[in-house]
């Protein structure tokens, strides 16, 4: 029996950029042996936060949230392999951990938690596009 291949994605958040870890995220990803299928730059809204984490945000707006919004595109990754989406997981904790960012708004990367929910976030996603790589 052979594994299941999915399908997810992963989200740069702000810091990313801002810390230059770009080239070495992808690197390593692809060195998970998951596969870059699709690859979109988006205009990321402040409402965005509420389509991509409503369990967390619900419609309450903060100061702190207002301020880690992002100033320029994000690089949205459409990744497939087998387990995708929890090897992603234990990559974006074990990347967070070893950059000492746990802070809930900048932690570097956002990935879905299941199947369903990257349906729903890539469909909202695909709207804020701004160009396709």
């Amino acid at each position: 029996m052979s594994a299941e291949q999915e399908t997810t994605l992963m989200l740069f958040k702000p810091d990313v950029y801002e810390k230059g870890l770009q080239d070495h995220i992808e690197a390593d990803v692809q060195r998970l042996d998951l596969r870059i299928v699709e690859r979109f730059q988006i205009s990321f809204p402040p409402e965005g936060v509420f389509h991509l984490w409503p369990r967390i945000y619900g419609r309450r707006w903060t100061a702190s949230l207002a301020a880690t919004l992002p100033r320029r595109p994000l690089d949205v990754f459409v990744l497939k392999g087998v387990e995708a989406i929890e090897r992603l997981i234990v990559f974006k904790d074990t990347l967070r951990e070893s950059s000492a960012q746990v802070n809930s708004y900048r932690n570097l990367l956002h990935s879905p938690d299941s199947s369903g929910a990257f349906q729903r976030e890539y469909a909202y996603l695909r709207t804020l596009r701004v160009d396709a790589r």
